[in-house]
């Protein structure tokens, strides 16, 4: 089972250039379980985030056809966000406008897997969106 500490320095190693924030909230309400950088803001954007992955899990997938919400990508005005489910938690990398999202989206996948592998233990309590 992942301890909080590993978690956070999980998220750390995701932290580079043009990313502002590394968060790993929980898909329904939002709240954070562990964050990396240094944007105050970040609790009023994971509840957003929260509630538009929720809505395209539990709504979008009637729409397209049990499509599954693999990964997200919103772009606005200043900042870019490309987030991920794992189990019922959302992993997300909040950047710059100008950051390389084929970079992000890499380390976005190999540090979501990293997370599943330790949150394997306690699956059976985490719900899967399949």
């Amino acid at each position: 089972m992942l301890k909080p500490k590993s978690v956070k320095r999980i998220l750390e190693r995701g932290m580079g250039p043009n990313i502002h924030n590394v968060v790993l909230f929980s898909n329904i309400e939002g709240s954070i379980i562990a964050k990396a950088g240094k944007d105050d803001k970040v609790h009023s954007q994971a509840a957003v985030l929260a509630n538009i992955c929720h809505e395209y899990i539990e709504f979008g997938t009637e729409a397209f056809k049990n499509n599954s919400l693999q990964t997200l990508f919103i772009s606005t005005d200043h900042v870019q966000y490309i987030a991920k489910p794992v189990y019922n938690l959302i992993l997300c990398f909040i950047c710059s406008k100008d950051a390389n999202l084929g970079l992000i989206r890499s380390k976005l996948e190999v540090m979501a897997e990293c997370l599943k592998e330790g949150l394997d233990e306690i699956k059976e309590h985490l719900v899967t969106y399949q």
